[in-house]
C-alpha cells in the first residue's frame, strides 16, 4: 500500500472553559436522575471502565490486506490532520460504504500536537491502553512521521524507538495496526511569509520508508503517502485543506482496499458529495462525530474529571447524590449508538 499522513506539532492548549456545558448534553434536570439509571453501552464504556478483551493471543493481525469484520472498532490517531479527518468524514464515509453490510464503527482519537515522541493529555485523562479498551478498538490506524522529520533524517533511530513504545500500548488491545507514512511539505507561493519547508521532504521519504519498515517488522499494514502530491491542497505548507483530506481520503482507501469504492468526481469544488444520499450519510457522521469529541474530550474537563472536581459546582445540589456532570457525560454514550444505528441502515 502507499502515499500520506500527518501531524502537527504546534503544542498550545485550548483553555478549559468552566461555565460552559457541551451543547450535547444539558444540565439534569429528573430530580429522580440516579447514576444507577446509566444506560448499559454495548460499544463504549464511562471513563474509567473497560471491556473485557479476548486474551491477546487470540486476536488475530491482518494476514497481507485490510479487511473490515462485523463489530470492528477502528480507532485513528495522529495530530491535527487526524483530528480534521472527523470534521470532513471523507476518509469515514468512503470506509462506511466499504464495509456495507457490516457493522463497523469509528473513533477518532487523534490530538493536535501529538507526536510519537510525545501525546499531551489533560490530568487524569487515563493511557492509551485503557482508552483504546474502553471503546474495545479491534483495528488502529495511526499517523506520525511529519513534524518529527523536521528534526533531521539523523533523528530517525530515536523516532522509531518513540514510536515502537507508542505501538508497544496499541498491541496489547489489538494487532491489526495500519500505520501511515507522512505527506511531502508544500511550497505555498501565494503566502511568500511562511517557510519553505519542502526542503525537509527528503527527510519525509526517509521517514516514510522506515515507518515501512517498521509496519513489515511488526507484521502490521502500512499506507504509503510520501508521493502524494500535495501542492494546492494544504492550508500553510503542513495541514490539508478540504480537498486534500478529500484526495488523502480516496489514496488511503484506494491503498487499502485495492480500490476506493467512490471515484474522484464523487465531490463537488464545494467538497460535497454529488449523490444526495453519500452527502447525507457524511452529514450523518459527521453530527455522530461531534457527539464522540463531545464524550471524548468534553470542554469542561477540569470540572469533570480534572483538577477542579472538588469544587461545589461540580457536583449535586442533592445530599449523597452522585456527581452531575459524569452522569451528564455518560449520557451521550447513548446518543452516539443511536446515531450508529441510524448510521447502518443508511448505507
Amino acid at each position: 500500500m502507499q502515499r500520506t499522513g500527518k501531524r502537527l506539532h504546534n503544542s498550545a492548549w485550548a483553555l478549559v472553559v468552566p461555565l460552559v456545558v457541551t451543547s450535547a448534553i444539558g444540565f439534569a434536570e429528573d430530580e429522580s436522575r440516579s447514576s444507577a439509571e446509566a444506560t448499559v453501552s454495548q460499544r463504549i464504556k464511562p471513563r474509567g471502565e473497560e471491556f473485557v478483551a479476548e486474551p491477546l493471543q487470540d486476536r488475530q493481525p491482518f494476514t497481507d490486506r485490510f479487511e473490515i469484520k462485523d463489530d470492528d472498532v477502528i480507532v485513528f490517531t495522529g495530530g491535527s490532520d487526524v483530528v480534521k479527518q472527523a470534521a470532513n468524514g471523507y476518509l469515514e464515509t468512503i470506509l462506511t460504504l466499504a464495509a456495507t453490510g457490516k457493522r463497523v464503527y469509528f473513533r477518532n482519537m487523534a490530538w493536535q500536537a501529538d507526536t510519537a515522541y510525545r501525546q499531551q493529555r489533560q490530568r487524569n485523562f487515563g493511557t492509551h491502553l485503557g482508552e483504546l479498551q474502553r471503546v474495545n478498538a479491534t483495528i488502529v490506524v495511526a499517523s506520525f512521521g511529519q513534524m518529527e522529520s523536521l528534526e533531521g533524517i539523523e533523528k530517525i533511530p530515536e523516532f522509531i524507538a518513540a514510536y515502537e513504545a507508542l505501538l508497544d500500548q496499541y498491541a496489547q488491545q489489538t494487532r491489526k495496526i495500519v500505520l501511515v507514512t507522512p505527506i511531502p511539505f508544500e511550497r505555498r507561493n501565494a503566502q511568500p511569509l511562511l517557510p519553505d519547508l519542502t526542503q525537509h521532504n527528503d527527510a519525509v521519504a526517509a521517514y516514510g520508508k522506515a515507518i515501512r519498515e517498521l509496519a513489515t517488522r511488526r507484521g502490521y499494514l502500512a499506507v504509503d503517502l510520501t508521493a502524494f502530491r500535495s501542492e494546492g491542497l494544504t492550508t500553510d505548507g503542513v495541514h490539508l485543506n478540504e480537498a486534500g483530506h478529500w484526495q488523502i481520503a480516496l489514496e488511503m482507501t484506494d491503498q487499502l482496499l485495492g480500490k476506493s469504492p467512490v471515484s474522484s468526481g464523487a465531490v463537488n469544488i464545494r467538497g460535497v458529495f454529488v449523490d444526495p444520499k453519500l452527502e447525507q450519510l457524511r452529514q450523518a457522521i459527521l453530527a455522530k462525530n461531534i457527539l464522540w469529541q463531545e464524550l471524548w474530550r468534553p470542554t469542561n474537563w477540569a470540572f469533570a474529571y480534572g483538577d477542579r472536581t472538588h469544587v461545589p459546582s461540580s457536583h449535586d445540589h442533592r445530599p449523597g447524590m452522585p456527581r452531575w456532570f459524569p452522569v451528564e457525560l455518560d449520557g451521550i454514550i447513548p446518543k452516539i449508538e443511536q446515531a450508529e444505528d441510524q448510521l447502518l441502515q443508511m448505507r
